[in-house]
C-alpha cells in the first residue's frame, strides 16, 4: 500500500515540480534525504529510485 501512495504522490508532485522551482526543490529534498525506497514495499521497494 505504501508503494501505491508513493506512486500517487509522484504522479501529483512531478508535474507540479516541472512548473514550480520551489516544488522541485521540495521533491528533490524529500527523495534525496528521506530515501523513500526504504519505506515502501512491493514493486517500488524492489527498484532503486
Amino acid at each position: 500500500m505504501r508503494d501505491l501512495m508513493l506512486l500517487g504522490a509522484m504522479f501529483f508532485i512531478v508535474p507540479m515540480a516541472l512548473r514550480n522551482p520551489f516544488a522541485a526543490y521540495i521533491l528533490w529534498g524529500w527523495t534525496a534525504f528521506m530515501a523513500v525506497e526504504e519505506y515502501v514495499y512491493g514493486f517500488a521497494g524492489r527498484r532503486a529510485v
